[in-house]
């Protein structure tokens, strides 16, 4: 007869499982999200909005909290289902990275909930506001498309909440910062039709 893993341990693996997620928006009810139209201005490193939140020793304490209610036979194990290194200290997988963009939003737009694979038009809930203020967003997509951006660019974005219903589980749930990426054609379409070439 095995001996059951620690309860924490299955919150821990669920904190790993949305570390590894790829797709910010899945399984998750959005109720929020915008499309912008503005001027990229630089891509940086994650790191610092990491270490300002305290997201770094926050996942050191619930590893140090997952292996204390562990028998010291099982912490092996314990590792391997959540997924780390044997000689790991944090839950956070080691050379974890992570880009913000940094944008000169000038127009934003409510729209309604939308995915790349639906059928359906986007839909502008509401006339597209003229801002013009900068903003900072959790890059959804690789670092390198994140970088290669030329600063000053004219950029649509697709801004979507993260998935947050859980608890603060992933980082950009601890930095409070919603996710960014290129919009896709039809939600660019949808801006120009209103905004024309502005």
């Amino acid at each position: 007869m095995t001996t059951p893993l620690p309860n924490i341990v299955v919150l821990g693996t669920v904190l790993a499982a949305q570390l590894a997620a790829s797709n910010a928006y899945a399984a998750c009810i959005v109720t929020s999200e915008v499309a912008a139209r503005g001027r990229f201005v630089r891509c940086e490193d994650a790191k610092f909005y990491l270490e300002a939140s305290g997201a770094y020793e926050r996942y050191e304490r619930a590893l140090e909290e997952i292996l204390a209610r562990t028998e010291p036979g099982r912490r092996d194990a314990v590792r391997e289902q959540l997924g780390i290194d044997p000689d790991a200290t944090s839950l956070l997988r080691a050379g974890y990275e992570a880009r913000v963009a940094v944008v000169l939003v000038e127009w934003r737009a409510s729209i309604a909930p939308w995915r790349p694979d639906s059928s359906d038009a986007v839909e502008l809930v509401a006339e597209p506001q003229e801002l013009y203020e900068t903003a900072r967003y959790w890059w959804n997509g690789s670092i390198e498309s994140c970088e290669s951006i030329v600063g000053g660019a004219a950029i649509d974005l697709w801004v979507h909440p993260p998935c947050c219903d859980s608890g603060p589980a992933s980082p950009i749930c601890m930095v409070s910062m919603s996710y960014a990426e290129p919009a896709p054609d039809e939600m660019s379409r949808a801006l120009s039709e209103v905004l024309g070439d502005r």
